[in-house]
């Protein structure tokens, strides 16, 4: 065996000790900054919510009418929850829409369903403050989501 095939071994070796050094370097790098954007991912669904079933609680939202939450919700409720989201939620929304309109367009709006929807979407925004006072003065954290969840499963019985 010649010492340049030595020299050459050895070049080599310190090559690849180099290069795997410097390559685990990186790819510690690599997944700590993958594993900081999961997380962020992951912080954000849990923030922001679902959108996927937000989406869902706007197209079930089309069935129903303002007149259709507020008997489901407030017609003589024995159900405390249902009276809290009366209270809370649904005549905060009721009182905004018969504020903005008049009987005869809140008729109509009876057969344009996605008008409603955005005009609800409309008063919610409207009165966010007044439902999360109302829903805090009441102890009622999570009162809002279970209404989103009584939405989109259609546990509201229209003309009740």
């Amino acid at each position: 065996m010649s010492i340049n095939v030595v020299i050459a071994g050895i070049i080599a070796f310190v090559l690849i000790i180099f290069l795997v050094k410097f390559a685990a370097k990186n790819l510690v790098k690599i997944l700590g900054i993958g594993v900081i954007l999961i997380a962020v991912a992951v912080y954000i669904f849990l923030v922001f919510g679902n959108p996927d079933k937000d989406i869902k609680f706007a197209e079930v939202l089309t069935e129903y009418t303002i007149d259709d939450l507020h008997n489901a919700y407030c017609a003589s409720s024995d159900n405390r929850a249902d009276s809290l989201k009366c209270v809370c939620i649904i005549q905060p929304l009721y009182d905004d829409i018969h504020v903005r309109f008049s009987e005869a367009e809140i008729s109509e709006m009876k057969n344009k369903r996605m008008k409603f929807a955005a005009e609800l979407v409309r008063a919610y925004n409207n009165k966010k403050a007044v439902i999360n006072q109302k829903i805090k003065e009441n102890k009622a954290d999570g009162l809002f989501d279970e209404f989103k969840d009584d939405i989109i499963n259609r546990k509201i019985t229209k003309g009740k």
